[in-house]
């Protein structure tokens, strides 16, 4: 029987390997998950709470941001809240802009380089770029 003795440059490679198997397998489930938050982000309608006018009347804060969304649908969310009767816009505040977001992930296993225990490691980047439309405003039923 061969008995072979691990050493603590073998304990570190086995270590590091699993860690690189947990890596992956966590962020194939959070890309999962982000995608579908988006999804449901895109597809969401104007949101309502209620608040008061400076005049003293019941109102409401309409949100209709991002980028599916538009002017329409608090609109449309206005109509339903206030059927009938109309409403008064009280506020309507709107601005446009841009995200960017990057990062820089360092991965074990593959790649050429090596660190210090001797186990290879490989470097990836990724840049997200979007549009953000803020849309808000504050009616008043009649």
């Amino acid at each position: 029987m061969i008995v072979h003795k691990m050493t603590v440059n073998d304990s570190l490679q086995i270590f590091y390997f699993n860690l690189s198997l947990v890596y992956c397998y966590l962020r194939k489930k959070i890309m999962r998950y982000s995608l579908l938050i988006l999804l449901l982000s895109l597809t969401a309608c104007a949101s309502a709470s209620k608040t008061y006018a400076p005049d003293g009347r019941e109102a409401y804060n309409l949100n209709c941001s991002g980028t599916a969304r538009n002017w329409g649908m608090c609109n449309q969310k206005a109509g339903e809240l206030c059927g009938s009767k109309g409403y008064d816009v009280v506020t309507r505040n709107g601005e446009q802009g841009a995200m960017v977001n990057g990062s820089s992930d360092s991965s074990i296993g593959g790649g050429g380089n090596q660190n210090s225990w001797g186990v290879g490691g490989s470097s990836s980047s990724s840049i997200f770029a979007t549009t953000t439309h803020s849309r808000s405003m504050t009616i008043a039923c009649r």
